[in-house]
């Protein structure tokens, strides 16, 4: 099997079963070693190290570049979602994805770029803390753009 059928059978079978742009961005870093190598045990006995490992870092550049196409709109909907999956509030989950994003951050960045991903974080970051506020305060959310 080639590259390009590898790539496209962990795309279809695997990574489109993670749930949401973060999910799959977090599940993409969590393969990546400290080397910077990708390690996943199924694929690789299947395809070989580095038939896996060339997949893997496409895969996580093509996420990483969508996640960064994305409006913050939609982002911060899915930061919704899970924070409320993982039963935490918004702006700590949104913390949690600050915390952990040098590892998001795939060594190929197939045209997105570092910065554009950590002002993506940073402006999550602000809008969470500006909701939580307005809750605090008691003050109503403002209507959602359309």
């Amino acid at each position: 099997m080639n590259f390009s059928e590898t790539l496209e059978n962990f795309v279809k079978k695997t990574l489109s079963v993670v749930p949401g742009m973060w999910h799959k961005l977090a599940y993409l870093a969590a393969l990546r070693k400290e080397s910077g190598e990708y390690e996943h045990w199924g694929l690789s006995k299947r395809y070989g190290k580095e038939a896996t490992g060339s997949a893997l870092s496409s895969a996580h550049s093509g996420v990483f570049v969508d996640v960064l196409r994305k409006p913050v709109a939609t982002l911060l909907e899915e930061v919704k979602e899970n924070a409320a999956e993982q039963q935490l509030p918004e702006k700590e989950y949104v913390e949690e994805l600050w915390l952990s994003r040098k590892p998001m951050i795939p060594s190929d960045l197939g045209g997105g770029s570092q910065k554009h991903f950590e002002f993506t974080l940073k402006a999550l970051r602000r809008l969470t803390y500006w909701r939580a506020k307005r809750l605090q305060d008691g003050s109503q959310p403002l209507p959602p753009d359309r």
